[in-house]
C-alpha cells in the first residue's frame, strides 16, 4: 500500500507541475489543461481516500 501511495504522490507531484506549464502556454479552458485538472482531480480524489482510510485503520 505504501508503494502505491508513493507513485500516487508523485503522480500529483508531476501532473500539477505540467498544469502550471501548461496555463503559461494555454487557456484555461483549453481541451489539453481541462484534461490534465480533470486528471490531477481524480489523483487528489484518490490520495486522500488513501490517507483517510489509514487513519480510520491507525485509530482503530
Amino acid at each position: 500500500m505504501l508503494l502505491k501511495f508513493n507513485i500516487l504522490k508523485q503522480k500529483i507531484k508531476s501532473f500539477k507541475f505540467m498544469l502550471g506549464v501548461l496555463l503559461r502556454f494555454k487557456k484555461p479552458t483549453d481541451n489539453i489543461v481541462v484534461i490534465c485538472s480533470q486528471q490531477l482531480d481524480e489523483y487528489l480524489v484518490q490520495y486522500h481516500k488513501i490517507k483517510n482510510k489509514s487513519k480510520i485503520n491507525k485509530s482503530a
